[in-house]
This record gives C-alpha cells, sequence and structure tokens, in this order.
C-alpha cells in the first residue's frame, strides 16, 4: 500500500495514468506491469447489467457465485435493495441508477475479479460521506490482501494515507518520502 499525495493539480492523477499506460511520458520511459486494476475517481460502469459490468474484468467466464463473491468483498450484496433484479440489475452508462459509493463498490469487485497484481486507484474515496469512504478504503485493503496485489493510490483523504505503509509527496514534479510523524 503506498499513498501518494500532493495539492490538487500536481500531478497524481497523470502519474497514475503514466503507471496504466493511458498516456505517453514527453521524455523517459514507464516499464509496463502486466496485470493491472484500474479505479478511478467514479468508478465507471457501461450501460448493462451488473453481470455485464462484472463480467469485462473476469478472467474467462465467471459464474454468477463468483460475481456474487466479488460484490459481497466489496460490500454490496447482490441481494441489496439497490439492486432490485440482481446480477441482471440494468446499469446506465456513466453508472446511472447507482449512487458513487454502489459505483466504487463495482469497480472495486471488477479489480479483485481481474486477479491484478497491481491496483492504481485514483481518490476512490472522493465524494464519498465519511462512512461510506471508511467501508469502501477498509474493503480495498481487505481485497488487495487478498489477492496479493500492490496498491499505489492517490488521493487527499487522511484516512487513506493513514492507512498506507509509504506515503509518497509530489512536490513541484518530484517524489519525495513522507516519514511517519510527517504523514
Amino acid at each position: 500500500m503506498v499513498g501518494l499525495r500532493g495539492s490538487s493539480g500536481s500531478g497524481k492523477s497523470t502519474l497514475l495514468a503514466l503507471c496504466a499506460g493511458f498516456i505517453t511520458p514527453r521524455a523517459g520511459q514507464v516499464e509496463r506491469v502486466a496485470g493491472l486494476a484500474w479505479l478511478g475517481q467514479a468508478g465507471h460502469l457501461f450501460h448493462g447489467s451488473l453481470r455485464e459490468n462484472l463480467q469485462l474484468a473476469a478472467a474467462g467466464e465467471a459464474d454468477d457465485a463468483l460475481l456474487a463473491d466479488a460484490m459481497a468483498l466489496a460490500g454490496l450484496g447482490v441481494d441489496d435493495p439497490a439492486l432490485p433484479d440482481g446480477l441482471d440489475t440494468r446499469i446506465g452508462e456513466g453508472r446511472r441508477g447507482l449512487s458513487g459509493g454502489q459505483a466504487q463498490r463495482v469497480a472495486l469487485a471488477r479489480a479483485w475479479l481481474s486477479g491484478a497484481r497491481l491496483w492504481l486507484l485514483d481518490e476512490p474515496t472522493r465524494g464519498l460521506d465519511p462512512d461510506t469512504a471508511k467501508a469502501v478504503w477498509q474493503r480495498v485493503r481487505a481485497m488487495a490482501t487478498d489477492r496479493g496485489a500492490g496498491v499505489l493510490v492517490a488521493t487527499h483523504d487522511p484516512l487513506v494515507l493513514a492507512g498506507a505503509e509509504r506515503v509518497l509527496h509530489l512536490v513541484a514534479k518530484r517524489l519525495q518520502e513522507v516519514d511517519d510523524a510527517a504523514a
């Protein structure tokens, strides 16, 4: 668990996008890592069923039991009233039909289903109330540990930074290690 902090506009999201291969550097190079999962600021979901959204990340065809397990691990069971048709619940483009916290949990379930060994998270608790943010972050930690995944998380959230094993501070386009007392 590595936390990445910095002021707004310091380049945290850009650094994550470089790591993910979404953009290429103007100079130097970035070593590509096979098998990474991306969880953006607003858990992007696609128009279709919950099952289809989860299957996007599953290595091969995942059966309903595995999909339901992933959702339960993420803290949103398929029997939740917010998902009236379970795995067949329709989701509109851009997560229509789900709250921000629910969308983050679906995106988290996708990360777990992917089997990726590196998770890149960009402000995973942004816009969530404190209780939901705490629950989502606890799920991230538990699920990443379960999968043996490393996590690089860009955040302003002190709760998330406090749970990181290391914290890096992005200042003037340079990464600096943050000692425990300053974190």
